[in-house]
């Protein structure tokens, strides 16, 4: 939002509750500022309803709360679609392989990284996500 919409939603907080000075109101404009205008008017108003003296910490962060939910949802759907595009693609490549392949491949990993022999020995291909993503990468 803009300075001019941060600044005319803190006057309107200043207006909602008494106790609020012009000093907070200036501090709460540039609080305002970085998130979206709908956010805030919904959190103030929800806010007023609960609450009759204000908390300013407590205000901004649920406005922070409100602005995260609203930004972050979307991308986790989209980076979930994407690691599992990304694991079934490995599946299907790994599934392919024959045993003796499968095999051969996790002795290479091994000779790589001896130092992961002991967790890996008793591991198989077919079941062990780290020794797949491993396969995977190989």
């Amino acid at each position: 939002m803009g300075p001019d919409d941060a600044l005319k939603l803190a006057h309107w907080v200043e207006g909602l509750f008494a106790e609020v000075s012009p000093q907070q109101a200036e501090f709460l404009a540039n609080q305002f500022a970085p998130f979206d205008a709908a956010i805030v008017e919904e959190e103030v108003t929800r806010f007023r309803r609960q609450f009759d003296t204000l908390n300013i910490a407590n205000l901004l962060r649920r406005i922070t709360d409100r602005q995260q939910q609203r930004t972050i949802k979307p991308n986790r759907s989209e980076e979930k679609d994407d690691i599992d595009r990304a694991w079934k693609q490995v599946d299907t490549k790994l599934d392919r392989l024959s045993d003796t392949e499968l095999a051969a491949r996790k002795r290479a990993i091994i000779d790589r990284r001896p130092d992961l022999a002991p967790f890996l020995r008793r591991s198989d291909p077919r079941t062990s996500a780290v020794l797949r993503s491993l396969l995977a990468a190989d």
